[in-house]
């Protein structure tokens, strides 16, 4: 449904992107990491037609012809109308969306009560939080049930609560067939939540795999084994090579078995590497 053709965007010397490609298909929610400057917004802005990639495409819904109705796009910086109540800005988004005006203040409604923004609903976005505003910038992007969804750090900001509830609605997105890209920095909530990492870095994608098969397939799982006599066996295997390998009177004295499976941001971080910041980057942050 969405399928990102070899995309290659510069800014003057600087090659933000180079040769992008990754496709998503109805019913995947996927999450895009990279670390700052990697390439991540330059990519999503190309893919909903913010910015003109010097070469590549993108394809949406297996059309040549990009509509409206067809993409749901939130980027980094807050869209919405300040003087707008949240329920206007929604309703306003749907209408462009393509909606008719019945059908968008049914949607609005809808995503008004499923991302938890009843309590302000009819308040003026500038006298919300940050948080609160960056819920709505979202919402505005999802209220037209569009096939393709690309959300550029969508949780920035966000409390447990919004995230959670945000994340509860992509699944079930998903569910209904959507293809689904989201950009973050918290690695641990596209582990948690993602099927699917497409990982950036340089401007070049460096993995694209499902979560599961990747951890599995780069690092072993890590078993530590209790006994009573206060003893413990650490063993990167699997468990069931090493339960049978005990003698009978470690089985006796056998007291507690975890096993824990490397991280996603683990394996991330071997695949990036660890950058620290210069003099220069740290007076500019």
């Amino acid at each position: 449904m969405l399928e990102v053709r070899s995309l290659s965007k510069s800014f003057g010397s600087t090659n933000a992107i180079s040769a992008v490609s990754f496709a998503i298909r109805p019913g995947e929610l996927v999450g895009l990491l990279g670390r700052n400057g990697a390439g991540k917004t330059t990519t999503l802005s190309c893919v909903a037609g913010y910015l003109k990639p010097d070469a590549g495409s993108v394809v949406i819904s297996k059309g040549a012809k990009r509509q409206n109705r067809d993409l749901g796009f939130a980027a980094q910086d807050l869209a919405l109308y300040p003087t707008l109540t949240v329920e206007q800005n929604i309703d306003f988004a749907g209408r462009l969306g393509g909606l008719s005006l019945r059908a968008s203040r049914a949607a609005t409604a809808e995503v008004i009560v499923t991302l938890g923004l009843e309590g302000f609903s009819r308040r003026r976005t500038l006298t919300l939080s940050g948080g609160q505003q960056r819920l709505v910038h979202v919402a505005c992007a999802l209220v037209h049930h569009p096939e393709v969804i690309v959300l550029d750090e969508p949780t920035a900001s966000l409390d447990v609560d919004a995230r959670a509830a945000l994340f509860e609605y992509l699944r079930r997105l998903a569910t209904e067939g959507a293809a689904i890209l989201v950009s973050s920095h918290y690695v641990t909530e596209v582990e948690q939540h993602c099927k699917r990492v497409v990982v950036i870095d340089q401007g070049h994608v460096l993995m694209d795999a499902p979560i599961d098969a990747l951890i599995a397939e780069e690092a072993d799982t890590h078993i530590e084994i209790s006994f009573s006599d206060h003893r413990r066996v650490i063993a990167d295997d699997d468990l069931f090579a090493v339960l049978s390998g005990l003698t009978d009177d470690e089985q006796q004295t056998l007291q507690s078995i975890e096993v824990s499976r490397p991280s996603l941001e683990q394996i991330f971080l071997r695949l990036v590497g660890v950058r620290r910041l210069s003099e220069p980057e740290l007076q500019e942050a």
